[in-house]
């Protein structure tokens, strides 16, 4: 499987402050330009459950599965304790990789 990876839009890091409107917008225009060559997309180091929900409606016309890469730096003891993001429970891959996450930290 190939992965069209949609970094963050402005900063690593911290959250984008944009209007949804503005985020949504383009993340749609990069994976429009990956859609015909990947498989699934990867939201690569977002960090708010905001950029999540903009990135998911980006992408629904392209009927692809996504994985979440998630930077966590507040309420992360929540996450890791195995309480995911309501978000992730949309993403069959984000299920997987909560799971994943969840077993390795706990192991």
């Amino acid at each position: 499987m190939i992965a069209g990876g949609l970094p963050p839009q402005r900063l690593t890091y911290e959250e984008d402050i944009r209007s949804e409107v503005e985020i949504t917008k383009d993340f749609n225009e990069q994976a429009r330009l990956l859609n015909e060559y990947v498989d699934f997309y990867y939201f690569d180091v977002w960090s708010s459950i905001r950029e999540f929900k903009c990135g998911i409606e980006a992408i629904k016309e392209f009927k692809k599965p996504y994985l979440i890469g998630i930077h966590i730096s507040v309420k992360a003891n929540e996450f890791l304790t195995g309480n995911p993001p309501p978000i992730l429970s949309e993403s069959r891959l984000g299920q997987i990789f909560f799971k994943a996450t969840y077993t390795l930290r706990h192991f």
